[in-house]
């Protein structure tokens, strides 16, 4: 199962990323590329407890939903996401993507915190269920955008 904890899986998803131009259109969504770019380094900042982010009162932040969503059912397409995540204005496109090349490195130096945030809408995950899902979230944008 693919995570954010591997080196190659990390190096494989800022591969495809690097392949995005601004002319990228969406297969889906409304995002532009360089919006989902930086909507990408926002989650990542969610994920490393940087950027803080109100839960929502969903049934989704229980066990055993969350864990299921975390790891196994495919992502909606479409699906909103809290205005945290996509308040970042992109500030350029190659700008962004070091900026997420660097946040990834930072989540990956953290496989022996205890402390992870909650995430919004799935609460309490823990650090492989974050890494997990942090992979399938990256792997249904850069696919949404053809890379």
């Amino acid at each position: 199962m693919k995570s954010l904890w591997e080196p190659a899986v990390r190096a494989e998803l800022l591969a495809r990323a690097a392949r995005l131009t601004p002319d990228h259109r969406p297969r889906w969504g409304r995002m532009t590329a360089d919006q989902m770019v930086s909507h990408l380094v926002q989650t990542c900042r969610m994920g490393t407890g940087e950027l803080p982010v109100r839960p929502v009162k969903l049934l989704t932040r229980h066990w055993p939903l969350n864990v299921l969503i975390a790891y196994f059912m495919p992502f909606p397409r479409n699906l909103p996401t809290v205005k945290p995540l996509l308040a970042r204005p992109p500030e350029g496109m190659q700008r962004d993507l070091a900026t997420l090349s660097a946040c990834l490195e930072s989540f990956a130096r953290s496989t022996h915190r205890t402390d992870w945030p909650e995430h919004p809408a799935l609460g309490r995950l823990s650090g492989q269920a974050w890494a997990r899902l942090g992979y399938r979230h990256m792997d249904h944008h850069l696919r949404q955008f053809g890379v």
